[in-house]
């Protein structure tokens, strides 16, 4: 039996973002959602999270103007990503997600 088929549980998460090396993020959602329907034949959901602008070293050196106040570090849209690994987003599968939108207190109520 092939390795692929002894795990039948899992979760992707793909980084849509604008520096993802795509030429837009929709063209790396549309590769998701690709990829998404091929993993669920082995039991692997699949989503996307856009991350949006996160305060980095990096972004602070491209944008000095800017001020950091107004950026979320990205400890401040981990939540996204932690709850599609989690067993509570088992049902999920094939949808792309803003991290600046998500709601951590209503996902883990639910």
């Amino acid at each position: 039996m092939p390795l692929r088929s002894a795990r039948r549980l899992g979760a992707a998460i793909t980084v849509a973002g604008l520096l993802c090396g795509c030429s837009s993020p929709e063209d790396r959602f549309s590769q998701h959602v690709e990829r998404a329907g091929e993993l669920a034949a082995d039991g692997v959901r699949s989503n996307a999270v856009d991350p949006g602008s996160m305060r980095t070293e990096m972004r602070a050196e491209a944008y000095p103007d800017e001020d950091p106040g107004q950026v979320p570090t990205p400890a401040e849209v981990a939540d996204i990503f932690v709850w599609l690994a989690s067993d509570r987003s088992a049902e999920v599968s094939g949808q792309r997600f803003r991290a600046k939108e998500f709601d951590a207190e209503a996902s883990y109520q639910s």
